[in-house]
């Protein structure tokens, strides 16, 4: 979950977080808020969105344990930062979990090569 600090739209105190906290019973969350960001943060390049979205979704659509160092501790949260708030559900399960009918990954410290 991303939010946005100064979003006018959804702002992060009644739409972001309390999703978040939603998701109470789920093994693997974490909420991610951008300093000073508004609504429209993801309309321009953006390192922090880039970089912890692919971080999450190699961890957990594509199952590549690598990428947890990334999730967990996470971005540091800094006044004059990038970003304003995060959690976690750290650690993150160590087991890779594979989608039904997907062959295992092989690592072998390159790209995994999925068959």
């Amino acid at each position: 979950m991303i939010g946005a600090e100064n979003d006018s739209v959804a702002p992060v105190g009644s739409h972001s977080i309390p999703f978040y906290n939603s998701l109470g019973n789920a093994p693997e969350r974490a909420y991610l808020e951008l300093d000073n960001a508004s609504h429209f943060a993801p309309n321009s390049s953006n390192t922090v969105i880039a970089a912890n979205t692919i971080a999450w979704l190699k961890r957990f659509v594509d199952t590549d344990t690598r990428y947890s160092q990334f999730i967990c501790p996470g971005p540091s949260v800094s006044a004059f930062g990038d970003v304003s708030d995060y959690r976690n559900t750290c650690p993150v399960r160590s087991r890779e979990v594979l989608p039904r009918g997907r062959p295992p990954c092989t690592h072998g410290g390159r790209p995994p090569a999925c068959g």
